[in-house]
């Protein structure tokens, strides 16, 4: 671990004439490219940071590969919320296997799912204005169900990757999608939420251009600017 300070000196000796301002630049480019990363306020770690690589379960590979077969399209993402556990201090009850499908899929998917699996399967559609529609699905089914698959409509250009064989959204999108939908993620929220940032920022390599861009089409860019910093500054 170094702090900013040596950091800065340390560019200075590269660089004499170097700007503040240049100087700055320079540790966002390093940050964004995962050369180092901040792990409290003013210290670095300069040590290797890793892609985020999920194990995947039986459960979600077979049901990605029936899905797929069946409707025949790429506009699917697959994953579950236990990933998240891993930078969580209070373990949740369950887990939900969430699927990501085109609009136009969405209910039909749905269908297929509930003949097809054992899982209790929830179709959110139709809630994105009706937070206490949402809250009460949650509420009185979803939070007493243990591992439901929750059928969701796919936002177009989502940041993703593909994992054997299975396509996954990035953690980028992950951590903005608890982000930006308190009520399905209700059990992520609170102080439990600047844990997991905190963690995934200093365990994970993560681009911070996607986050924004990818917030910012969720309509919270600027409300998770300021909960990055906060978490930067702890």
């Amino acid at each position: 671990m170094v702090s900013r300070k040596d950091l800065i000196e340390s560019l200075f000796e590269w660089k004499p004439n170097l700007k503040v301002t240049t100087i700055d630049w320079l540790l966002y480019k390093l940050r964004d490219k995962g050369d180092i990363v901040k792990v409290g306020r003013g210290k670095y770690s300069l040590q290797e940071v890793s892609k985020f690589i999920p194990n995947l379960s039986s459960k979600l590979k077979w049901i990605s590969s029936k899905v797929k077969k069946k409707y025949l399209s790429n506009e699917i993402l697959l994953w579950e919320t236990r990933w998240l556990n891993e930078f969580m201090t209070h373990q949740p009850f369950g887990s939900m296997l969430i699927i990501e499908v085109e609009q136009e899929l969405i209910e039909s998917v749905y269908y297929y799912l509930k003949e097809t699996v054992k899982n209790e399967v929830y179709l959110l559609s139709g809630f994105v204005n009706q937070s206490a529609s949402l809250g009460g699905l949650m509420d009185n089914y979803i939070l007493e169900t243990r591992d439901p698959i929750i059928v969701k409509r796919y936002i177009s250009r989502s940041p993703k990757q593909v994992v054997e064989k299975v396509t996954i959204p990035a953690l980028e999108k992950i951590l903005v999608d608890v982000f930006a939908d308190p009520i399905l993620f209700t059990t992520y929220h609170g102080r439990e939420l600047e844990r997991i940032f905190s963690s995934a920022f200093k365990r994970y390599h993560l681009d911070l251009k996607t986050m924004k861009s990818y917030s910012a089409r969720r309509n919270v860019n600027r409300q998770l600017a300021e909960l990055i910093q906060k978490v930067e500054e702890s």
